[in-house]
């Protein structure tokens, strides 16, 4: 993946990744996870970027998952937890690395669409990398 490779390197400190290679810690919760990127690049207190997370868990629909970990989440609500930490990032640009790999068959085209228009406010741009077969279920996004 040439292309992923080079985004990374021309937007390493702004840079969100969303790939089944970098995992969530799974010694942290779900808000924990999100709430690390703030607390590390902006040094933000753990009230605030608890509340920061919880509402972007809330804006997605899956506040159910803030206290739970790794092995306590389903594929898809690791994801969305990783789709909402990328976001963390200042000035944010978003690489999704085969969102079906990471999920399989159950993630929903719309239903990530959706997601990334909710979350829209906090990232510059979006790239999705993914099979050439795959295309089709991207016609509908607009980033």
């Amino acid at each position: 993946m040439a292309g992923l490779a080079e985004l990374k390197r021309s937007h390493a400190h702004h840079l969100g990744l969303v790939t089944k290679e970098l995992p969530l810690l799974s010694n942290l919760s779900a808000w924990q996870n999100i709430a690390l990127i703030n607390q590390y690049h902006e040094n933000l207190g753990i009230k605030k970027s608890y509340e920061t997370a919880l509402d972007l868990l809330t804006r997605l629909g899956i506040e159910s998952v803030a206290h739970k970990r790794n092995p306590q989440l389903s594929e898809e609500e690791i994801f969305f937890v990783k789709l909402i930490r990328a976001v963390m990032f200042l000035d944010a640009k978003i690489a999704i690395d085969r969102p079906f790999r990471q999920v399989g068959e159950s993630l929903h085209p719309e239903l990530l669409h959706q997601h990334l228009q909710t979350l829209s406010r906090y990232y510059l741009r979006c790239f999705i990398f993914d099979y050439q077969s795959n295309q089709e279920r991207y016609t509908s996004f607009n980033l």
